[in-house]
């Protein structure tokens, strides 16, 4: 039995409006100047951005925030294995 989320994620508009998405993403990383973001990715309830330096996430968290309602920052570990230092969030839609 397919269940209706894996229906709705596997449409063609899905992945178009995903590669849209990271597009643009990568296009606002670069019009900032954020030289620490490691990846950016799109899930199914936001996206998520993946930097080392606080000042930047600081950054991307403040401009988000003026489009985007639910922003956060969270702290991760690098040197306990995480591949970054923050992750800054972004939850665009509920599921």
């Amino acid at each position: 039995m397919i269940k209706l989320k894996d229906l709705i994620t596997e449409t063609p508009r899905y992945d178009q409006l995903k590669t849209k998405m990271k597009n643009t993403m990568a296009l606002l990383v670069k019009k900032m100047g954020l030289k620490s973001v490691k990846k950016h990715l799109v899930g199914k309830g936001g996206m998520s951005f993946f930097l080392d330096d606080a000042k930047e996430a600081q950054k991307l968290k403040k401009f988000l925030q003026k489009k985007i309602k639910d922003v956060s920052i969270i702290n991760l570990d690098k040197d306990g294995g995480d591949e970054t230092n923050f992750v800054v969030y972004a939850k665009m839609f509920d599921f």
